[in-house]
C-alpha cells in the first residue's frame, strides 16, 4: 500500500501541514491510498506518536474512507483526511503525531 498526494499516484504523501488552526477550526487534506500488493485489502486509520502528548486530548482526526470497502490489488481510492481542534483547547501551540493508515487483508 502507498499513500499520495496527487490523483496521478506520483507524489508519495510523507508530511502534511495542517497550517494554522485556531481553537474549534478544522481544515482538510486530500490523500489517494494504492493497493500495490497482490491481495485484496481493507483500511483502518489511527494517530499516535503526539508531542505533546496533550495534543491528543483536543485534536480528532477522521477519513472519508467507509470502513470495510475493499481496495482490489492495483486499485486505488480517493480519502479526505480531517484535522478538527476542539474549541476548548489550552496549552497546546504546535504538534506533531503521525497518522497510520492500516491495509487489512480482505
Amino acid at each position: 500500500m502507498q499513500v499520495f498526494d496527487n490523483a496521478a499516484l506520483t507524489a508519495e504523501c510523507t508530511n502534511i501541514n495542517w497550517g494554522d488552526l485556531a481553537a474549534g477550526a478544522s481544515n482538510t487534506h486530500m490523500i489517494w491510498i494504492k493497493n500495490n500488493g497482490t491481495i485484496p485489502i481493507t483500511l483502518s486509520m489511527s494517530a499516535g506518536d503526539w508531542v505533546p502528548l496533550v495534543a491528543q486530548q483536543y485534536v480528532l482526526f477522521s477519513w472519508s474512507y467507509v470502513s470495510g470497502t475493499v481496495v482490489e490489488p492495483g486499485a486505488n481510492v480517493q480519502v479526505t483526511l480531517t484535522i478538527s481542534v476542539n474549541q476548548y483547547i489550552v496549552g497546546v501551540t504546535d504538534f506533531t503525531n503521525n497518522i497510520y493508515i492500516i491495509a487489512t487483508q480482505k
